[in-house]
């Protein structure tokens, strides 16, 4: 176990954070998090896609909830509105984009943010990817405190249909390692592999690479430091 900072509050590790969505959560997004604020929750994620269709009432919510004392994570939007757009069958996939997400991040009502949803494109090389992908996180810089951004890295096209190799996988993560100073970096779950092991075996793969990555890079900058 370990400790993290988020905001002004320390957490051990790991943490469980209750989410906020409009999609398969019981309550309304502005229900839930009244309920959190009731509750004393020490940390929540609510999603910018929701705070965009209920900002009257969401943001000063979130407002509240950090008042008080908590930590609170912006998702991204890409969750519900891919999975409204998969399921409803409706145009709201197409109205979220990079300047509404923008709007919501505009507002200081989080701690930690996460990045806009940037997929691999069918045919799109990795190191073409990893461009595209640093040249997009760093407009982020526009928007808002990119120190309290949470770079998110997608391991496939939308469709889901081509998806990285290993090793391609670890050298997109290490080039954005590289070009984005960040706490935390976000996956998807579900597109690191079918099944609990295969999962477990492709995240322990890019933290142990990217752990020797930051070891001999610490130990290079410390093989040319002139001596005192």
């Amino acid at each position: 176990m370990s400790t993290i900072t988020i905001g002004d509050r320390s957490f051990e590790t790991p943490i469980l954070v209750p989410s906020v969505s409009s999609f398969e959560t019981q309550l309304r997004p502005r229900d839930a998090l009244r309920l959190q604020i009731t509750l004393q929750e020490p940390i929540s994620l609510v999603s910018a896609y929701d705070v965009a269709l209920e900002q009257d009432d969401l943001i000063p919510l979130c407002r509240t909830f950090r008042k008080q004392g908590g930590a609170l994570l912006l998702d991204s939007g890409g969750y519900e509105t891919q999975r409204i757009y998969r399921y409803a069958r409706d145009d709201k996939q197409e109205r979220w984009n990079f300047k509404e997400y923008a709007k919501v991040a505009s507002e200081d009502i989080y701690d930690l943010i996460f990045s806009y949803d940037y997929f691999l494109n069918k045919g799109e090389s990795t190191s073409d990817f990893s461009r595209r992908l640093i040249r997009e996180l760093h407009a982020h810089t526009d928007i808002f405190d990119i120190t309290k951004l949470i770079p998110v890295i997608h391991l496939q096209t939308r469709d889901g249909e081509h998806s990285l190799g290993d090793e391609a996988v670890v050298e997109l993560f290490a080039t954005v390692l590289e070009h984005v100073n960040c706490q935390f970096i976000a996956v998807a779950e579900r597109e690191l592999g079918t099944g609990l092991p295969a999962r477990a075996r492709l995240t322990k793969l890019i933290v142990r690479t990217s752990t020797l990555r930051d070891q001999t890079e610490y130990l290079s900058k410390r093989a040319v430091r002139p001596l005192a």
